[in-house]
């Protein structure tokens, strides 16, 4: 194999690792968010005197207590497609060259 095979298989197995690690930090703040009895207390009680003051609709706050954890998800769910599908591709360009 050429040093350009070995160069393009290693940059795509380091975005491969690269994009795996961001979705696992992703996922892992998406569950500390979510286990945090304490903080999301303290957060669901802000926000409820919010709404009443705001006079916001039950089906209105749901929205947006809903979207607090969306971009955590969001950036979970493409890291993890990304990581894979790097992994794909060095995994076929690996066996191209066996």
């Amino acid at each position: 194999m050429s040093i350009s095979v070995w160069i393009i298989a290693a940059v795509v197995w380091t975005l491969c690792a690269a994009s795996l690690g961001i979705s696992y930090w992703n996922y892992s703040r998406y569950v500390e968010e979510k286990r945090d009895p304490v903080e999301s207390k303290r957060n669901l009680q802000t926000a409820l005197y919010v709404r009443r003051d705001a006079s916001i609709s039950e089906a209105e706050f749901e929205k947006i207590a809903s979207s607090h954890y969306r971009p955590y998800l969001m950036r979970f769910r493409v890291a993890l497609i990304l990581g894979l599908l790097c992994g794909v591709v060095g995994l076929a360009q690996l066996l191209a060259y066996l």
